[in-house]
This record gives structure tokens, C-alpha cells and sequence, in this order.
């Protein structure tokens, strides 16, 4: 019998528009998916209200009253206390990692949840669990200042040869409790997770401003705890698809994609050739738009 689980997609105003492509290929392909729900900016629900309507159990959240102290305002804060407003472009990126963690605390977790990338799409079925083993994506990236934090935050060293980050993962709410816990009982200096993991960073031991990510943090701690639990399996996976037709593909092409691949994503930095150009960069010019009109309208 397939384990159930819920997904959960942090999506800022740039994505707004293209999840609502991926959550139909999300319903059809990821086996075993219960609610979606998609986390954002409370002032970005009016590009996604017609979505829960579509589909009973896909939910929207305001990313600022998920957990009790976690806002983005908050991270923003604390970023800048530590960093003197080095980070402050930043906030996002670390504010959406806290959010996949906090998902764990808040009164919406089941048994399992998984994350899911907004700019990608699964092609194909895929499962998640193979008899007691959750299944992962291995992947080839390192980047030394997330092992860093991880040894200074939990004691923990890198406990495999590849990487945990990828377009998802699949977390169990038991034991992502269990490690935003021990983060809350360390000896690193903070009041909260948040705090201590924020804390735990070192821009001096890194040339960007990337020091932490919340899926090493957990493969690795789930490596060290639980050996054996999750089990490798190689998805094909194209990372570059923007390229080809940048986010206009028609089901046409994308069923064509699905023979070999499992997942495609679509980053919106990936600009595709000319004359697929040029209404790629329309696409972008509206989205400022948008941004400009939910900042300031």
C-alpha cells in the first residue's frame, strides 16, 4: 500500500503564476500526494485563490503566520543583527528554508510531507517510499560552508558522498522535530532555532552568502540517526529546461520530454533563444509589474 503524504511548495510572486501549471503534472505524477499546500506571501493569494477551488485539498498559507515567530521581517532581523545588512538580499532564500523546517511545528503536519521546487515539473510517476525506505535524489553538488554550519550547529560532520539537495525532498515530521529540537537545546548562542542556526553561519569561512541549507542539514542528521532510512535512487532530472522554450512549453513537447526524463524545471533565469526570447522577457517584464503592483497597489 503507497504511504500517503502532503506536499508542501513555498512559492514567491515570481512563481505564482507558473505553480499553477505544475500542480496538475503534481496531482497526475507524485504518487501517493495528499493536500498541497502552496506557501507564500498572504498579499500573493489573490494569483492563486482560483487554485483551491480547482482542487479541495490544496491550501493557501500565509508564510508569515505558519509557525508562531517565524516572519520574514523576523529572519530579516535577525540577518541584519548578526551580518550588519550583508545577508539583507538574502532573507528570502534563508526565510524559505526556515519555512520547509517550521512546516514540522505547525498544525497543518501529518506523517510526511514533501517539498517540492515551484519552477519544476514531474513528467513522470514517481514514488517515495519503498517498503520501510523513503526514497531520495542523489546529487553530485558540495559546498564546504553548509558542512560548516551543520559541524558548528549539530556536531555532525558530512556523513555521504553526494549531495541532499535537489528539486524535493521528503521529510518525516517525527524526526524533523526531533532535529529542529536538538538545534533548540545547543550551546549556540540564540533564543530559538532560527537564531542558532543563523548564528551558526560564518561568512568569513565562505565566498557567498549561502551557509546553510535545511536539506543537507536533515539528510546528513537522518544519515548520522536513522542509517539505513533513506535509500538513494536516481531520478532524471533536467535542471536546464528554461532553455529549451523557456516556460511556454505545450503538452505537447512536454509529453515528449516524459519519455526520458522524470522531472523538468524551468528557472526563470533561463532564458531560451530567440524568437522564444522575446516573449520570454514580455513574461519577465510582467511579472515586475506584478511585483509592482501588489508592493505598491
Amino acid at each position: 500500500m503507497c504511504k500517503k503524504f502532503d506536499i508542501i511548495i513555498p512559492v514567491a510572486l515570481n512563481e505564482a503564476l507558473f505553480v499553477t501549471k505544475a500542480l496538475p503534472y503534481l496531482r497526475k505524477n507524485l504518487m501517493g500526494a495528499e493536500r498541497i499546500f502552496l506557501i507564500t506571501n498572504n498579499r500573493n493569494f489573490r494569483f492563486l485563490r482560483e487554485e483551491p477551488k480547482k482542487d479541495s485539498k490544496c491550501v493557501l498559507i500565509d508564510e508569515n503566520a505558519l509557525v508562531e515567530g517565524l516572519t520574514f521581517s523576523v529572519v530579516k532581523a535577525l540577518l541584519q543583527e548578526k551580518y550588519n545588512g550583508l545577508l539583507q538580499p538574502r532573507t528570502g532564500w534563508y526565510f524559505q528554508q526556515f519555512l520547509k523546517m517550521g512546516f514540522a511545528l505547525s498544525q497543518y503536519a501529518s506523517d510526511y510531507y514533501l517539498s517540492w521546487d515551484a519552477d519544476t515539473l514531474p513528467l513522470s510517476p514517481i514514488s517515495f517510499f519503498d517498503g520501510s525506505h523513503i526514497l531520495y535524489n542523489p546529487k553530485r553538488e558540495f559546498h564546504q560552508p553548509y558542512f560548516d554550519t551543520l559541524k558548528k550547529l549539530l556536531g555532525i560532520d558530512r556523513g555521504v558522498d553526494h549531495s541532499y539537495i535537489a528539486e524535493h525532498m521528503m521529510f518525516s515530521v517525527d524526526i524533523m522535530r526531533e532535529m529542529v529540537s536538538d538545534i533548540s537545546n545547543t550551546s549556540v548562542p540564540g533564543d530559538n532555532w532560527v537564531q542558532k542556526i543563523i548564528n551558526s553561519t560564518d561568512i568569513s569561512m565562505s565566498k557567498s552568502c549561502e551557509m546553510f541549507s535545511e536539506f543537507e542539514t536533515y539528510g546528513n542528521y537522518c544519515a548520522l540517526k536513522y542509517p539505513g532510512l533513506y535509500k538513494p535512487r536516481h531520478l532524471n532530472t533536467f535542471r536546464e529546461a528554461g532553455f529549451i522554450n523557456g516556460r511556454f512549453l505545450n503538452e505537447s513537447r512536454l509529453k515528449t520530454m516524459s519519455f526520458d526524463l522524470d522531472t523538468a524545471s524551468f528557472e526563470l533565469h533561463h532564458s531560451p533563444p530567440f524568437p522564444q526570447k522575446l516573449i520570454h522577457r514580455l513574461y519577465c517584464i510582467y511579472l515586475r509589474l506584478m511585483k509592482f503592483y501588489v508592493d505598491y497597489v
